[in-house]
């Protein structure tokens, strides 16, 4: 539900898996911007920008020679210089045939954009693209305020000169969380008038892909003529309350009647899957109010189709008229997990429910086909999301960062030498909650084969190892995870050892993709956040068949951030070894990062993981 797109100081919201920093002379392009805008919460904003794009490399021609403006159904948008300026002073105007306007169609929803596409003409290195235009947008309904929310985001462009200026007929209010001191902000004495603009010239293009090194915490600044966003976020609160009270539709009630007399967690179970399976998903991100408040609940099942705030909205209807304790809570769905500083026009992407059980919270995410009580995915945890009450208020709430337990496997497996180098493996895997969630989702999104086979080279076999063949047990798919689920497997493998000179190795390191990555991020002056992401494991590998040259290992690592351990097993014409993994936090922050204590319980990790990797001979 992104009901409000984040307007970016600098780019795009969105924060790619890297870590360390580009040279800024290494930058295909470089901005100079500035925009003025004129507030009024009666008439909307009147915004003149100014730019010049300024092509340094290849790359930057083919990226920025065509400009596309985007912009909302209800914005009026007005070119009034489009030109390139060549390094000897020429200027060569975009002419009226090279411009294209139109909308835009969803792929999944309603988006409501227009585009401006402009092409401009002879563009080569050392080229500037100037571009002046004015955006005049109203009012988002059913709000009554004006909000801006800048986000330095990252992508390839090197910033040298941004500004951003409003005044506004109402006084304004603004909070800054720059932990880099990028931004300087300047107010007027009647807070009646904001500057902003950049400190330095600025490169935030960032290298080493990893999906989970994330740069994260970028300066943002919120400016709003509200200076609470729990009062910015009530008409929307009430606007909800309103249509909670409607009776259910026939269907709904239905469905309701169904799962009258069931314990709670099987009604949730099967109002989840009733709400998902009438109800399609499909977005709705258009700059009014269905941008931001819900169909009623007689048009979204009548359309049989909806976004998140309308299944949410269905679901929450559901479950109070089963006697559940539920409401809407609208919450920001990504890896930055702060919370609003003022303006929650930008913030806010996703709607969900609250479940209330007694003392605890469950989120429950009608979007998605599977649910775990007492965990939720990546994106949703360790944040606040605003719930919004009966009575049309609005209630942060914090949802917690999962516990170690919701994402934990306990494995047993065994791997006997056949003729030919191949092996078969035997195995067990007590999976739970997010695990589970995640097994499910891969199941629906292809089939249940596909499913199988990655789970077991995801979670049976180590690295290097090819699958030959495989049989997989274990239950039918739920759509609310609630109890551990057991997988027991039996396939046929092959590179399980491997020569080493007059041995062969068997590589059972657990650990070692991890310590890889943490030994770029070193190696490249990484300056992103790590997804450690709290879990454990707990398992037990037997190697037989096999004569080990040295008995299996002992060692142990403990830190604030994970333990990790390796005791021998004794096998019977074999060796085996047990693991126990517990990861304590989601992220390592990068100053941690960089500290002596991570950087030595790494060292320890790597030193003791090694010893998994066990000679045998031939």
């Amino acid at each position: 539900m992104k009901y409000l797109l984040a307007t970016c100081l600098l780019a795009g919201a969105s924060l790619p898996s890297v870590a360390a920093m580009r040279a800024p002379d290494e930058a295909p392009a470089a901005l100079e911007r500035s925009e003025s805008c004129r507030w009024d919460i009666n008439s909307g904003s009147d915004c003149q920008i100014e730019q010049r794009i300024t092509v340094l490399r290849e790359a930057g021609r083919d990226d920025n020679g065509t400009q596309t403006l985007w912009s909302e159904a209800e914005d009026r948008l007005e070119v009034t210089t489009a030109y390139t300026l060549q390094p000897d002073g020429q200027r060569i105007a975009v002419t009226a045939r090279d411009r294209q306007q139109g909308t835009a169609p969803g792929e999944n929803g309603f988006d409501g954009y227009q585009f401006l596409k402009l092409a401009f003409p002879e563009v080569r290195v050392g080229s500037k693209l100037v571009l002046h235009y004015r955006r005049v947008s109203p009012v988002v309904k059913p709000f009554a305020m004006l909000a801006k929310r800048l986000v330095l985001g990252s992508d390839d462009m090197r910033y040298d000169r941004l500004q951003y200026r409003v005044s506004s007929a109402q006084p304004l209010f603004w909070k800054l969380d720059d932990p880099q001191q990028q931004v300087a902000v300047t107010a007027s004495s009647d807070s009646h008038q904001l500057q902003v603009q950049l400190r330095a010239p600025l490169y935030l293009a960032t290298t080493e892909g990893s999906r989970r090194l994330k740069l994260r915490r970028q300066a943002q600044l919120d400016i709003s003529t509200v200076a609470d966003a729990r009062v910015a976020e009530r008409p929307v609160a009430q606007a909800i309350s309103r249509l909670l009270a409607a009776p259910l539709p026939p269907l709904a009630q239905r469905a309701v009647k169904a799962a009258y007399g069931q314990p709670w967690q099987q009604q949730v179970a099967q109002l989840l899957e009733d709400v998902n399976d009438r109800i399609r998903y499909m977005g709705d991100w258009r700059m009014s109010e269905n941008g931001s408040v819900p169909f009623t609940l007689a048009q979204i099942e009548q359309r049989g189709f909806g976004d998140c705030k309308d299944m949410a909205l269905t679901l929450a209807a559901m479950l109070r008229a089963a006697g559940q304790n539920a409401s809407v809570a609208f919450v920001r769905s990504d890896w930055d997990n702060r919370p609003p500083l003022l303006a929650t026009l930008g913030y806010f992407n996703h709607a969900i429910v609250r479940l209330k059980v007694g003392a605890d919270s469950y989120w429950l995410d009608p979007t998605r086909k599977i649910n775990a009580l007492g965990s939720v995915p990546n994106g949703l945890q360790d944040r606040v999301a605003f719930v919004f009450t009966p009575e049309g208020e609005v209630s942060p709430e914090q949802i917690a960062a999962n516990l170690p337990a919701a994402r934990f496997e306990e494995q047993v497996q065994d791997f006997t030498l056949l003729a030919d180098t191949r092996w078969r493996m035997r195995g067990s895997n007590v999976l739970h909650g997010q695990q589970v969630r995640e097994l499910f989702e891969d199941e629906l999104s292809s089939n249940r084969s596909d499913a199988d086979s990655a789970l077991v080279r995801d979670y049976f076999l180590f690295r290097d190892m090819n699958l030959r063949t495989l049989s997989v047990e274990r239950g039918g798919t739920q759509r609310l995870i609630s109890s551990p689920y057991t997988v027991t497997a039996q396939a046929t493998v092959s590179n399980v050892t491997r020569p080493l000179g007059p041995y062969r190795l068997a590589d059972l390191r657990l650990l070692s993709d991890r310590v890889e990555v943490l030994r770029n991020y070193y190696s490249q002056d990484g300056v992103s956040d790590y997804f450690l992401e709290a879990g454990g494991y707990s398992g037990v590998t037997r190697l037989h068949g096999v004569r080990p040259l040295l008995a299996a290992p002992s060692c142990r690592v403990q830190s604030r951030w994970l333990d990790y351990a390796i005791a021998p097993v004794t096998v019977v014409g074999g060796i085996g070894l047990r693991y126990e993994l517990q990861r304590k936090v989601n992220w390592v922050g990068r100053d941690e990062l960089a500290s002596a204590d991570f950087k030595q319980m790494l060292d320890q990790l790597e030193e003791c993981d090694a010893q998994a990797q066990l000679l045998l001979y031939k």
